[in-house]
């Protein structure tokens, strides 16, 4: 048996593949990022048995990986690294069985991944996988939710049309929000940030509509505001593919926007006082499902495009850390 593929991450946890075998399927041979550096290992009756090569695999370049079964021996290869560095062997008991299942780049949510203690073999791959080769037969792993990679790519992580990302389940709008991301796109419409409740109000939103930048928020009963960020050369220059700096913020009764170093742009209620607290919605970052209510969009189109430096209030967690992300290819922006 030969197994053969490359990988790009920016993250230093996944798990890349995993065989598992035995009675209840306890038995297992993953190989898996842990602090950057790349683990082989057996778990079985017997004590544990692994072997670590130790690197930085982080820096969003291609590794080639060889797994060859010679008998009872694991011969681990990844070529672009010195030989005394990038070969380990590993001697695999007599009772060697595994045979059950077989995944790449995390575990089936119907699979009881309660039965491995190890949490490191737990944590699903975030990045790319390509040509995976298994004794001379190429696998596709593309379809359902993995998708295809681009040849080249920067940080920020892609939307492709059909993505979304929730940034909290439950988001509250406080009496003051702000809100800062870049992004980039050649397309003149496309959903940065939504909350919303079922009936449309209250609600926030962060759009490009016909190539500008467009705040909008609906507190219910005809209260609405609009800040639609200056053209600094052409209408659509935030359609031309480079990045783009959007600062947003919202306070009871007004809101202001600006677009990388154009004018700060208000709108704001003179004689009400405008409430959006109550929201109990999902924040929405780069998209909608279908599900989910227009709120204060214009377009209700998804971002074809990416996003990256996600801040909101002050805080910034981890594309990983978020509830759920939907198609979103992190640290995958591709850069032609």
């Amino acid at each position: 048996m030969q197994i053969s593929f490359e990988f790009r991450t920016r993250y230093p946890n996944g798990l890349l593949l995993m065989f598992t075998g035995g009675k209840g399927n306890r038995n297992y041979l993953a190989m898996y990022l842990n602090d950057t550096n790349l683990v082989l290992k057996f778990n079985g009756r017997l004590p544990s048995r692994y072997q670590t090569v130790h690197g930085k695999f982080t820096e969003l370049m291609w590794q080639q990986v060889f797994l060859k079964k010679r008998k009872k021996k694991l011969i681990l290869i990844l070529p672009n690294l010195p030989r005394s560095k990038g070969r380990v062997t590993m001697t695999l008991p007599k009772s060697f069985e595994l045979s059950s299942s077989f995944f790449v780049g995390g575990i089936s949510p119907t699979f009881p991944v309660s039965k491995f203690e190890d949490s490191s073999v737990r944590e699903p791959f975030h990045g790319c996988i390509r040509k995976f080769n298994i004794s001379g037969d190429a696998v596709d792993l593309t379809g359902g939710n993995v998708r295809q990679c681009f040849l080249s790519v920067s940080d920020g992580s892609y939307f492709g049309g059909d993505a979304y990302a929730i940034y909290k389940e439950q988001f509250e709008v406080d009496a003051k929000m702000d809100i800062q991301l870049e992004f980039r796109t050649t397309q003149t419409r496309g959903t940065l940030l939504s909350v919303s409740e079922k009936d449309d109000s209250p609600s926030l939103a962060l759009e490009v509509h016909r190539g500008r930048v467009v705040m909008s928020v609906n507190g219910g009963g005809g209260r609405t505001l609009k800040a639609v960020a200056p053209a600094k050369n052409t209408p659509f220059d935030t359609c031309d593919g480079l990045w783009h700096v959007v600062k947003a913020s919202y306070s009871s009764g007004s809101i202001s926007l600006r677009v990388d170093k154009t004018a700060i742009v208000y709108d704001h209620l003179r004689d009400a006082y405008l409430n959006v607290t109550k929201t109990r919605s999902p924040l929405y970052i780069g998209g909608l499902p279908d599900t989910a209510p227009k709120g204060s969009l214009t377009n209700n189109e998804n971002l074809i495009g990416c996003i990256r430096n996600v801040l909101i209030n002050d805080k910034r967690p981890d594309w990983i850390d978020w509830p759920h992300l939907h198609n979103v290819l992190l640290n995958s922006c591709p850069t032609s």
